[in-house]
């Protein structure tokens, strides 16, 4: 079975940094690198430290990361973020909606553009616990 994987779905496809926004727009390809990505260690930390940024650089957006505890008592991170209505906000939001962020850590989603992510705050060692894909 393990023949029949194409090399290249091996490569790790990271998240960008930037938007390379034109006129309050994201550039086609960031859009597509946000949907593409694949980089599951670095997926939460993207969210929380990097997102927020890619969100102020657009028009329109608001988003707000803060601290909160899950049902577990267990620290977590929420990502508050609204389009406020702007169609390069909206571009974002769908790339990482259902790109590997929106599949891990999209909590909800309600009507007018307001998305809220929950993430697991990061530990002493500055990184993020990603969800594991391996079988134990």
């Amino acid at each position: 079975m393990s023949e029949l994987v194409n090399e290249t779905t091996k490569q790790v496809r990271i998240f960008p940094e930037t938007l390379d926004a034109d006129d309050g727009y994201p550039s086609d390809e960031k859009i597509a690198q946000i949907r593409a990505a694949n980089d599951i260690p670095n997926a939460a930390q993207w969210l929380i430290e990097t997102f927020p940024k890619l969100v102020e650089s657009l028009p329109c957006g608001f988003v707000e990361v803060r601290d909160d505890v899950n049902d577990f008592d267990r620290p977590i991170k929420i990502v508050s973020f609204s389009t406020g209505g702007w169609s390069g906000q909206e571009a974002l939001i769908d790339a990482v909606e259902h790109g590997l962020v929106g599949l891990f850590y999209l909590w909800s989603w309600q009507r007018g553009g307001h998305y809220q992510f929950r993430v697991p705050a990061p530990q002493s060692t500055g990184h993020t616990t990603a969800p594991s894909l391996s079988k134990s």
